[in-house]
């Protein structure tokens, strides 16, 4: 005696009621040109082929990478699994007739479970819908380290070259000077003279000469005194270059040149150090002094 076996039963049958074969958790399951089967032959030895698709509800699109699991009812670990390719298909390797869980996630999609009984023999094919969700992340820290300011960046490309001699802001936090110019008691070639009218440090090289000063890349003319400008806590960086190791475009003296880069305006009281209008006054004051 020969019968036909229904290849479909249990929840997602129910769910071929609805139209299209759509039911309310996303599956369809339609058989692929059903077969008689033995039933004395109907004991497990036999395979089914499961193959389906996957898509978006609304749209109707298809879903790539979509995970399809097949486990079967009672067991522990997925039976076969298979990916959606680009067009949301996939195929499951063959697997005995029975009662499966079948789960269908993706990343950004609710996940889908339900049973279905295969029948041994005729192949199925299962359609599955799925629904957008959003994805609720854990709180995230992001830390920023600050990068090297752009007028710093020629600053440390000159100190990789070991032209000159340099302090960097950690070198002038390690000397707790008091003055500017006391920062520059330790540097070879550079000597600290009180000014007979002020009484800040005036720096002069070998020779006695008056090097040249630049400040944030802007030379500074009138004899100013870097004590009447700035503190120790407003600089970032400072350069010290006899006249063979100045770099061209920073080179206006037959002494040779210090170059000093000050920090940025917002890490001294929050106002900023206005040392190019000092500047400007000192000089102002330097030229008054000199005409009396």
């Amino acid at each position: 005696m020969v019968r036909t076996v229904c290849p479909w039963r249990g929840i997602i049958a129910r769910a071929l009621l609805s139209v299209a074969g759509l039911g309310a958790v996303g599956f369809g399951v339609q058989p692929l040109g059903a077969q008689a089967v033995d039933p004395e032959r109907s004991t497990g030895r036999h395979l089914v082929s499961v193959s389906g698709v996957v898509r978006e509800r609304q749209t109707d699109a298809a879903l790539a990478d979509a995970s399809v699991e097949m486990t079967s009812v009672g067991a522990s670990n997925p039976t076969a699994t298979a990916l959606t390719d680009r067009g949301g298909e996939f195929n499951m390797k063959p697997v005995p007739g029975g009662d499966y869980v079948v789960r269908v996630t993706r990343l950004g999609y609710k996940e889908i479970q339900d049973t279905i009984d295969l029948a041994e023999g005729p192949p199925a094919r299962l359609t599955v819908y799925l629904t957008p969700e959003a994805i609720d992340l854990p709180p995230m820290l992001v830390m920023v380290e600050q990068g090297t300011p752009p007028k710093m960046q020629g600053f440390e490309r000159r100190r990789a070259q070991g032209i000159g001699t340099f302090l960097t802001r950690a070198e002038i936090e390690k000397r707790h000077a008091a003055r500017v110019t006391d920062l520059f008691r330790s540097v070879p070639g550079v000597r600290i003279v009180p000014s007979a009218q002020t009484g800040d440090g005036i720096l002069t090289m070998r020779g006695g000469c008056r090097p040249a000063l630049v400040i944030d890349g802007t030379p500074i003319y009138g004899g100013i005194s870097l004590d009447m400008t700035m503190t120790p806590q407003d600089v970032e960086g400072i350069e010290v270059y006899g006249l063979a190791g100045t770099p061209i475009e920073y080179s206006r003296s037959q002494c040779g040149t210090i170059m000093v880069w000050t920090r940025a305006p917002t890490r001294v009281s929050g106002r900023g150090h206005p040392w190019k209008l000092l500047a400007v006054i000192g000089g102002v004051i330097a030229t008054l002094i000199v005409i009396h």
